[in-house]
């Protein structure tokens, strides 16, 4: 049957439908495995994209071509990144879900190839799951600190994000900025400090509420 409710499901059905538990199981898996691949490959893509977009049209390109917001094609890139996620050979152990995904990159190679191995992430696992093995991640990984009386935010900022962080914070921003406008590793940073001190917010936000 290649139809339900009026539903055309020829274009999804192999030539020849499986018979046992184990090729439908296999099927399946192969399918779940395609969907994290798919993540991954729009990350591999809006890299590039944006690599060889011309100044002034990354943004025009998310919002209007894509339809996607700027902070939403960064947690895809950020997916694409990673050297696990972005791993063929690990996509079968991955769940489908890129916010998923995203919540799962914000943890090193070595504690999530861990946490694959130890079943703790799975193809079956939601975003909820992922945020709260990545909190005990970072509460195991990070030391408590406080701060005018409130703790900070556990997040991590790359040396080059915290590179950008001094030289937009200087008193020769304006100059560095006109200096390095031409180049796109230096805007590549600048977007990821964004986010970057857009995670730190949320989560600051997020510790004040508690």
């Amino acid at each position: 049957m290649s139809e339900l409710n009026g539903c055309d499901w020829s274009w999804a059905m192999p030539k020849t439908l499986p018979t046992t538990r184990k090729r439908w199981a296999a099927l399946i898996q192969k399918d779940l495995a395609e969907a994290a691949k798919a993540i991954v490959k729009t990350g591999i893509h809006l890299i590039k994209a944006k690599e060889v977009l011309p100044h002034g049209e990354w943004e025009p390109f998310l919002r209007n071509d894509l339809r996607i917001q700027p902070r939403t094609a960064e947690r895809f890139m950020a997916i694409a990144r990673h050297p696990v996620l972005a791993s063929q050979e690990r996509s079968r152990q991955l769940p489908a879900a890129w916010g998923t995904l995203y919540e799962l990159s914000r943890m090193e190679a070595p504690a999530l190839i861990n946490a694959i191995e130890a079943g703790e992430v799975h193809p079956d696992m939601e975003r909820k799951d992922a945020a709260n093995i990545l909190r005990l991640y970072h509460e195991g990984y990070t030391e408590p600190q406080e701060r005018h009386g409130r703790p900070r935010a556990d997040i991590q900022a790359t040396p080059g994000v915290l590179a950008v962080l001094r030289t937009l914070t200087s008193m020769q921003a304006a100059a560095h900025a006109r200096r390095y406008a031409g180049s796109e590793d230096f805007r590549n940073l600048i977007d990821e400090a964004a986010c970057w001190i857009a995670e730190v917010r949320e989560t600051l936000d997020e510790q004040g509420g508690a």
